[in-house]
Order: structure tokens, then sequence, then C-alpha cells
């Protein structure tokens, strides 16, 4: 029988499709194994698709459509190689050497490379003000503190212009003896290194140990890994050999706990997915969802970055991160012992993920394909939580912007020194729905000025640190649930 004359291909195309999703149905959806770097079903078993190969018509019907009906998953995962480690350590070292190499290199910095730099990061501040400084201020500035934007650039953007403008500034026959001076103490003739004034550098450290070397300066500036990127172990190895480690740099847990267990983010293994697929196939998937349940390597926040090109080149794509708030973002801000969180650690890491994505449109983000959930997981805490986000970004909008009500010490207060300077317009937009970003909470509307500088004026609470003021206490409740979190994260030998 031919296939023209089976009876099914005499059904309507839209009942035979309805046939095929019924058939090739994951409910669980498709879930990533970033060991072999395959699909697999919810159970770990391999997909059947032997439906799409019955025969020729079927294959082309079908063509498209599991990545089309069925949901991708991926989530964070433990690394067992080391490489996640390494990675986070490489990468540090690697954007301190290019800022030192700018550094040294800071008079070979035109005005015309500036341009070139600004044309190239047109959203980028750090880079504007540097164009609208004289060459001496300008020479000064990159000395010291070199390209600075944090709260209008995302880090990564920042790396890339520093590569870009050392690329830039290479050609210039200064360039080499200037960064020499790195490795080879006789060419400063008494200047003193960059950023001398960090407290983390001793001088015999600064004075004797470069952080490249002749052999290493041109690949130092050619190596930019995104924090999103799973590197390749040899790549790793190279890089190992090519960049100094100072004392300083060595994370606290390494030497507390050598058995830090170190995490992918399921961010990270989508893009390497996406990347390593054909385009074709990327244009057949509709939509993803992302698990970020471990703290993960690679500045985490940023991760989202990684997947406007991807977004961009599908607009029919739609991807939601699932973010654990106490795991992801809450555990760095913990004390081991006392169970208890630093609430300027906890505010300034969830102005940090809020401002991100705030830069995700700004970076070509399409509007609506992309959505961080930030949810409690099953603690219920999530809308204390907010609660207090929202409260601290009230207080301190009442305090910077109605100054005149309230007494002089409260313009000087603990509060203005603890919040971050932009949170108020953060919290303010994931109010308004502004900002791709959702909470498992009831946000509620905006606050009143008025309201919050009484609150300030009759409680006399610029007399208080942070934590009195917005009452945080009601964490240190949950002693089971922080031990269980830091042990997937930091098991003691």
């Amino acid at each position: 029988m031919s296939q023209q004359s089976s009876p099914f291909f005499r059904l309507p195309r839209e009942l035979r499709d309805e046939i095929y999703r019924y058939a090739l149905l994951e409910p669980g959806g498709y879930h990533y194994d970033p060991i072999s770097g395959k699909l697999r079903t919810e159970q770990g078993s391999a997909i059947n698709l032997s439906l799409c190969y019955m025969c020729r018509q079927v294959a082309t019907e079908t063509f498209s459509m599991p990545l089309q009906e069925i949901t991708l998953r991926f989530s964070s995962y433990p690394d067992a190689s080391a490489t996640a480690k390494k990675f986070k350590d490489l990468r540090k070292r690697s954007v301190f050497a290019v800022k030192r190499m700018l550094a040294w290199a800071a008079d070979c910095v035109t005005a015309e490379h500036l341009d070139i730099l600004q044309s190239a990061f047109p959203h980028h501040e750090g880079i504007r003000f540097l164009r609208s400084k004289n060459a001496a201020y300008r020479k000064c500035e990159l000395e010291t503190r070199g390209i600075t934007g944090c709260y209008n650039a995302p880090e990564h953007v920042t790396v890339q212009a520093i590569h870009d403008l050392l690329a830039v500034i290479g050609t210039d026959p200064r360039f080499h003896s200037l960064s020499a001076k790195e490795y080879d103490p006789k060419l400063r003739n008494g200047q003193p290194p960059p950023n001398r004034n960090d407290y983390r550098i001793r001088d015999d450290e600064e004075d004797h140990i470069p952080r490249y070397a002749p052999h290493s300066q041109r690949r130092v500036i050619e190596w930019n890994p995104q924090p999103w990127d799973i590197s390749d172990p040899a790549d790793l190895d190279e890089m190992d050999k090519l960049m100094y480690q100072p004392e300083w740099n060595i994370d606290i847990t390494q030497r507390v706990c050598p058995k830090t267990q170190y995490y992918y983010s399921g961010t990270a293994s989508a893009i390497r997915f996406l990347k390593g697929i054909r385009p074709e196939t990327r244009l057949s998937i509709r939509k993803i969802e992302i698990d970020e349940r471990h703290l993960s390597v690679g500045k985490m926040d940023s991760h989202a970055h990684g997947l406007i090109p991807y977004c961009r080149e599908n607009p029919k794509l739609k991807v939601e991160i699932r973010i654990d708030i106490w795991r992801v973002v809450m555990l760095k801000g913990l004390s081991p012992g006392r169970w208890t969180l630093s609430v300027s650690s906890v505010l300034s890491r969830v102005a940090r993920w809020l401002r991100e994505s705030s830069l995700l449109s700004q970076q070509g983000m399409p509007r609506g394909q992309c959505t961080l959930f930030f949810h409690g997981g099953e603690s219920g805490l999530t809308q204390q939580l907010w609660d207090v986000i929202k409260r601290a970004a009230a207080l301190d909008d009442a305090i910077i912007h109605l100054p005149n009500s309230l007494p002089l010490e409260a313009q000087h207060n603990r509060l203005l020194a603890t919040v971050p300077p932009d949170l108020g317009d953060l919290v303010k937009q994931v109010v308004e729905g502004s900002l791709p970003i959702r909470f498992d909470a009831m946000v509620g509307g905006l606050w009143d000025l008025e309201q919050a500088a009484s609150e300030l004026k009759y409680s006399g609470a610029w007399h208080y640190d942070l934590r009195n003021v917005i009452g945080f206490l009601g964490f240190e409740r949950h002693e089971d649930t922080w031990e269980l979190i830091w042990e997937e994260h930091y098991i003691y030998p």
C-alpha cells in the first residue's frame, strides 16, 4: 500500500498533527544531560523518535514538531572535573591582568581611541566619562580606576571594552615598552604599580610577581571568556601556565573548605547546547525553562546576556530562568555557625540581579522573550524577603528625595551606606513591571514617600543599623534550611 492510499494519510493534516503531538508528547519535557550533551526524557532515558522515521512523509511532517511542542529544560549541575573552579579563578586572574596592562599603557590612550570605543559601546557611561576629560585626567583615571561603569554596563561588557582598547593601542610603538613595566621593574623609573592602594596586595608581591610575561602578553589580551562559557579543559590548562595566581586572589573557601562543590549554571548549559546545534534546529525551538538551583561560577547574574543572540535569531523562542533565591542569591550573604544573613550583602546581591536584568534590553534582548523568576522553593520566605527589599528601598528613597523633612543626622545614617544607590529605582521598575523579572510574592504598589519619611522621623530609624530598621531577624529561625543549603556547596573535610 502506498503512503498516499494509507487511511492515515487520508486524514486531514490538522488531525494527523494532533496524532503526532500525542505520540511525541513528553509531559516532563526534554531534559539536557550535561555529561553526554544530549536531550533525555524526564526519567533520563533516550528520547524515542522512531515515529518520525516511519516513512518519508511522516519524517517531513514531523521534522521540527518535537522541538516546537516540547519544553527544553536545563539546570545547574555539579562539576566533577574541577574545570568550573579553574575557570572561575582564571577568569578573575585574566580580568585583573588586562586591567593592569591598560593601567601601565595609559599614555597610549588618546581621544581618538575612546571615540572608536564609544561607537562600539554607545551606552557605556564609563567610556563617555573618560572622553569628556583632558589627557592628564584621563591618564590618572586609567592608572588608578581604569574603565568603570558598573551601574550602567554589565561587567563582561566593560571587560570586553578593555580587551578591545588594548587591541587598538597595541599598534602604538610605545605600548610594549610601557606594558613591559609589569614584568620588568627597571623600566618603571620609580613609577608606583597600578592599584597600589589595594589592601590585599603586599609590597613585595606587587613589585616582584608579574601578572603576565613577554611570552604570554598577547595571549592574555586575546583570551576573553564570557562569564557563561564552559571552557575546554586544555584551554584552561594553557592559560593556567600563562597567568600568575596571587595569594590574595585565592577564594577563602579554598582555604577553609577544600571540598567546595562548584557548579555550572543551567543558563551556561543552555547556551552551550544552542551554540552546538544547527541554526535550522535552533529556529524550531519554542520554549526553554532553566532551573537555577545552585550558586554557580562566572557571575551568574549576567548569564542571561549570553542568550541574547539566540533570542534575536528566533523571535518565537521564550525563555524562563527560575532562580532559587536562597541557594543562588543569598548563599554568599550567609554567616555559618550563626546562620544569619548580612543585610548589606543581601541587598547588594539582589540589586545586582535586578541591575543586570535591566540592562538586557539595552544589550539587545527582545522584549518578552526572556524572563527571570525568583522563587523561594519550599521555604515560603520570598514574600518576607520582598517586603524587606521594598521597605529598604522606600526608606532610602525618602532620605534622598525628602532630606529637608528629616533631622540632619538622617542624611548621614548607615542606611545610605548599606543600600545600593540604584536599589530604589530598580525596585520601582519591578513594581511597575518594566523589568523582565517576577517574584514569587505579592509585589504591591509603589510606596508613599511622605509615609516613609514619617516612619524614619518618628521612629528615629536613622540611629540604628539596617537590621533594626527593617527587621531582618525572621530569617534567622530557619537553621535546618540554611544548614542544608550550606552543605550543598561547602563540604568540610
